[in-house]
């Protein structure tokens, strides 16, 4: 699928933060096992697969042919999954402050990043329980006590080391244990410059260290 739909633009995911920010740790490329998944289904109830839908948005590189490409995946495994493609200005609404009751997206793709180069800014409020009974930012309305015990304390902890052991263990129940979403790839950030300027890199969040570029 990444090098169909996106050749030299991503990589197979690791866990659910990318290498680049702070906190990361690798926990290895989870592979598609379509008969654990049939096993799994039919010990849900599910022996013949089930109806559902994928939301998603052009907005989003190649956002409605990953649809498709993910939706013809579930079929073979007995999973009839129709595809609904929203604008953007119509999906964004749909993710923040609703309740579960309103929320009609039983699967659907998302880009997920973090305002800044720190676990603390991947996961606060994207995947800690909200208090309002909407989903505010944590869009699937995940909810892990654990998990939010540890991101808190994660805000707080001043040791690197006690930090990078919390964030490590919210992560392998994020990505394992107790999964909120399928990750599916990491994306490189890209920027075109003149062929006379120089010293031009960005960081994990796109953004620009302008103090080391230069024209030639």
């Amino acid at each position: 699928m990444i090098e169909g739909l996106f050749p030299g633009l991503s990589y197979a995911t690791t866990g659910p933060i990318t290498p680049v920010v702070w906190g990361y740790h690798n926990f290895g490329e989870i592979k598609q096992d379509q008969e654990k998944a049939k096993q799994l289904l039919a010990e849900a109830g599910y022996p013949n697969g089930f109806d559902t839908k994928i939301v998603t948005t052009p907005r989003y590189m190649k956002g409605v042919e990953l649809a498709e490409v993910l939706s013809a995946q579930l079929g073979e495994i007995g999973i009839n999954a129709e595809i609904e493609v929203l604008e953007w200005s119509v999906i964004l609404p749909l993710w923040s402050g609703v309740s579960p009751e309103e929320f009609d997206q039983p699967i659907f793709i998302m880009g997920a990043g973090t305002s800044m180069m720190d676990a603390d800014g991947a996961f606060r409020g994207l995947y800690t329980t909200t208090l309002t009974g909407t989903n505010e930012r944590n869009y699937g309305f995940y909810s892990n006590a654990e998990v939010d015990e540890l991101i808190y304390a994660g805000m707080t902890e001043t040791d690197y080391d006690t930090r990078y052991e919390l964030y490590k263990r919210a992560q392998e129940i994020l990505y394992l244990e107790d999964p909120t979403a399928i990750w599916l790839y990491d994306t490189y950030n890209t920027a075109a410059t003149a062929s006379d300027v120089k010293g031009v890199e960005l960081n994990g969040v796109g953004m620009f260290y302008w103090g080391e570029i230069y024209f030639e």
